[in-house]
């Protein structure tokens, strides 16, 4: 799967940028489902890797499935990707759409 560099707006704020190295697109799809379409910028993309869909998948339930049933409404990685047998988005190209408003950069 692809990765990708890019610095995530908190809550959508200006003033609150943090900078995440190595996200995946799934990653990128779940910061956006928490913080907002428009909270993901600058996005570069990075490497390539093998990383197994499994792996991935367990790695950001336990990062932000808490996060994720707290929103309202709730919701979880079933819901953002499928069932588990699913595979991730392998780019972004292969996510859920953002907004139609969405003006961040994503290099091709």
């Amino acid at each position: 799967m692809k990765r990708y560099d890019a610095a995530v707006r908190l809550s959508g704020k200006t003033h609150h940028e943090v900078a995440k190295a190595g996200l995946s697109a799934a990653e990128i799809t779940i910061l956006r489902t928490l913080h907002g379409d428009d909270a993901v910028v600058r996005i570069r993309e990075r490497t390539n890797d093998k990383s197994p869909h499994g792996e991935e998948r367990a790695k950001l339930h336990q990062r932000y499935g808490l996060a994720l049933s707290r929103l309202n409404p709730p919701t979880s990685m079933n819901v953002l990707f499928g069932p588990e047998h699913v595979k991730l988005p392998i780019g972004l190209s292969d996510a859920p759409e953002p907004a139609e408003d969405e003006a961040d950069e994503v290099a091709a």
